[in-house]
């Protein structure tokens, strides 16, 4: 990566972080340092890491009488005008790390002749008196990059001004090291080992990162899976919606229920016996087609091409009676919505399937293998669900003349399979 250098010499002064046992402590050191910038006059920006702790800073302030201005979200929308005054003389600024950046915050012409004067009536005569805009950050975020681009309202465009950062072993920070770790720190801040302070920090923000990096990946890769069967869904739908495909999608949704069909065990006696009635029970239930002439002995091959046979013949008698144009309007809207309820309950299935897979990550380093090959599985769930669902709705629409007793629709659709899988996932976690 390469830094781009600035258009004028930064010449903002870094002061050295400060290191509190307690949250308290910190609060106070910042108080304190808030209170002696105010008293010479000196602008103030105070970056807090949540609105709930610029709230809490902010109640701190007005009990002692210090005036200031809060900048979070609850008041985006006095952004400008706030940070068109931070730079003013006894301007005190408090703002979430997120709030306000990219934006000069232009210091006041006779602010460094103010600063002067003051800081001689009240200390005396100095060599050297800060000058500028002064940024105190209330803890160093997780991430380097925030940090820097909270000192960095600080001296923009050749501007002086300083920035100080005061942390806390409380901090959210270094909830990340260990019980060994922290107590290296204490031994540190007792002893003023400013070096190794330093070092558990940078240990510390880079650790946070790397987290940061693996829960970003994971995420990315498990937004990769889902993505590919997003974009089946999606061209499912373009298919159906497609006039010169619809006509002969409900043929090629018959083939694949077929093969499907053929291939489960559960409706065959032993490797070389299919179980007849059960077959004929199951069409008749969900198509009300009447199997005939079946062999329980007949091969799979055999089996595909009778049951294929059956559901085409009766497919065309229902098209002859119901008009080709009204067919394909039907099996459009049909398939539409059935896929559109299968999506949206198999995506409801799938946030609690990554709960699971969440808890899993806990015992198990590598995850995505797993959650390949189980989504994989519970998606061709969701596709065989489609087809034997819309299969259903199309030969049971009732026929002009024939009287049908009405039958609610199942608000599940679903394969058994993957509810099966939800209620499992339900029950963990």
């Amino acid at each position: 990566m390469r830094k781009n250098s600035s258009n004028k010499p930064i010449i903002r002064h870094d002061l050295p972080d400060s290191f509190f046992k307690t949250e308290d402590e910190k609060i106070n050191a910042i108080v304190s340092d808030i209170e002696k910038c105010y008293k010479i006059g000196r602008p103030v920006l105070v970056g807090t890491r949540s609105i709930e702790k610029s709230e809490r800073l902010s109640k701190i302030l007005t009990n002692i009488g210090i005036p200031h201005k809060v900048l979070n979200a609850k008041n985006h929308a006095q952004e400008a005008q706030i940070v068109k005054f931070a730079g003013e003389p006894y301007a005190v600024t408090i703002a979430t790390n997120m709030a306000g950046r990219g934006t000069d915050i232009l210091l006041n012409k006779n602010l460094s002749k103010i600063i002067t004067e003051n800081y001689k009536s009240y200390f005396g005569d100095s060599e050297t008196i800060e000058q500028g805009l002064h940024v105190i950050g209330t803890e160093r975020h997780s991430a380097r990059r925030i940090d820097n681009q909270l000192k960095g309202r600080s001296g923009r465009q050749g501007d002086p001004g300083s920035s100080k950062f005061y942390l806390s072993l409380q901090d959210d920070l270094f909830s990340v090291l260990s019980n060994e770790e922290l107590s290296s720190m204490v031994k540190a801040i007792e002893n003023n080992d400013y070096k190794e302070l330093k070092r558990m920090t940078l240990y510390a923000q880079k650790k946070s990162e790397e987290i940061s990096y693996h829960i970003r990946k994971q995420l990315i890769e498990h937004d990769d899976v889902i993505d590919k069967q997003r974009k089946v869904v999606y061209k499912m739908r373009l298919d159906v919606m497609s006039e010169e495909l619809t006509k002969n999608y409900t043929q090629v949704l018959i083939n694949e229920y077929v093969n499907d069909f053929a291939k489960d065990k559960r409706y065959k006696k032993n490797e070389n016996e299919w179980d007849i009635e059960k077959i004929k029970d199951i069409f008749y239930d969900n198509f009300m087609v009447n199997i005939d002439e079946l062999d329980c002995c007949y091969c799979e091959d055999d089996i595909k091409n009778k049951l294929r046979e059956s559901l085409e013949q009766v497919m065309l008698r229902r098209e002859e009676i119901l008009g080709s144009e009204f067919s394909r309007k039907l099996e459009r809207v049909i398939m539409l919505d059935v896929i559109d309820s299968a999506y949206a309950d198999y995506l409801s299935y799938q946030s609690e399937f990554d709960k699971s897979i969440l808890l899993r990550s806990y015992v198990k380093d590598n995850i995505l293998t797993d959650y390949r090959l189980e989504s994989s599985k519970s998606f061709n769930d969701l596709i065989s669900s489609i087809r034997t669902e819309s299969l259903k709705e199309i030969f049971s629409y009732p026929l002009p003349g024939i009287k049908v007793k009405p039958t609610k629709r199942k608000k599940e659709i679903l394969s058994p399979q993957i509810k099966d899988l939800l209620d499992k996932i339900s029950s963990q976690v």
